[in-house]
């Protein structure tokens, strides 16, 4: 990371390092500073790289391993899944 060189002595590990990107990150974007359809352009290619991330979490699933764990782990998948979606349905409609 770029501040490694700075932070040197300090003994930080890598994660504090992340965390200071994201709370200066968060003060920027408090600033208003960018105009808007930066931030826009931004926030879409910061959409496409989760899907990069999660198209590639994807692409190493192992369908046998997990169809060698039994039903019980895919049964509560499934159950999540329709909780979230059928809850995240219900905050989208009637809280937000």
């Amino acid at each position: 990371m770029f501040l490694y060189p700075v932070l040197a002595g300090l003994n930080i590990v890598p994660s504090d390092v992340f965390g200071i990107y994201i709370v200066v990150m968060c003060g920027f974007n408090s600033l208003n500073i960018l105009p808007k359809t930066l931030k826009m352009g931004i926030i879409e290619f910061d959409v496409f790289l989760l899907t990069v991330a999660m198209f590639a979490l994807g692409v190493e699933t192992n369908f046998e391993k997990i169809k060698g764990l039994g039903l019980k782990p895919i049964l509560l998948a499934g159950i999540m899944f329709v909780w979230l979606v059928v809850f995240g349905a219900v905050v989208a409609k009637y809280i937000v």
